[in-house]
């Protein structure tokens, strides 16, 4: 297997990309697609936190209010059930919407315009309970892990202040801070993600490039295959006739 990968000296030629693309051997990063899902939903929440607290709020305090707070009463819960619905509803419609449209983007922008099922579906391969690729990725996931422990730790050191004042003013005023503080640790933590699976993007590229490359039997086998080919001939004639 490394004799074999230690031939393919040659750069993979436009047919042999052609053909591994219509495989669905394309380069892929599962982690970029699910940070970008990630940041757009993020970004949901951040610029609609306050807006959705703020409505959550009235919506507790009119309940609240309601003469038929005193008895659970079959109407009382329709009315609530049917309040709560028309609350959550856009929310989970608008925040749906931006994560199908973020995943499609991703998946294109990795892929392009590809219709295949294998170019999306992640590739379970067994490598071994040790392996140097089983290494590198438990080492990846606990720097993962490590710098958003670090980006929360510092988030919170400079925010502080706000942290401590939260206490001290109303549940109201509270409520809604808290959402938008939320919405911008996830801002940062999907940020830092989305960083870290560009870099993901960019060894997965590298190793597809190597898996293209060609041994010099393979590039003449297919050189052969294109003299015979009578379709590349007919191209090459077209060519020739419009230089």
């Amino acid at each position: 297997m490394f004799d074999q990968d230690a031939d393919r000296t040659l750069p993979p030629t436009e047919r042999h990309r052609r053909e591994a693309r219509s495989r669905g051997e394309v380069a892929r990063s599962p982690e970029l697609t699910s940070a970008i899902i990630l940041l757009a939903g993020s970004a949901v929440i951040w610029w609609f936190a306050s807006g959705w607290a703020a409505s959550l709020v009235e919506l507790m305090r009119d309940s609240l209010r309601s003469p038929q707070t005193s008895g659970m009463t079959i109407p009382f819960v329709t009315v609530l059930t049917q309040r709560i619905a028309q609350f959550f509803t856009p929310i989970l419609l608008t925040a749906g919407l931006v994560v199908c449209v973020s995943a499609l983007a991703a998946n294109i922008a990795q892929t392009g315009w590809i219709w295949m099922p294998t170019a999306i579906m992640p590739r379970w391969r067994f490598r071994g309970l040790i392996s140097w690729q089983r290494c590198l990725e438990s080492t990846g996931g606990i720097l993962r892990l490590c710098l958003l422990a670090s980006v929360v730790w510092f988030f919170a050191s400079s925010r502080q202040s706000q942290l401590l004042s939260l206490a001290l003013g109303e549940p109201a005023v509270m409520f809604v801070r808290s959402a938008e503080l939320i919405g911008e640790l996830c801002i940062q933590l999907s940020t830092c993600l989305v960083l870290l699976a560009v870099v993901d993007y960019g060894f997965r590229f590298w190793q597809h490039e190597q898996r293209l490359k060609m041994t010099v039997e393979e590039r003449r086998r297919e050189q052969q295959d294109d003299q015979v080919d009578p379709r590349i001939k007919q191209r090459r004639r077209v060519r020739r006739s419009a230089a």
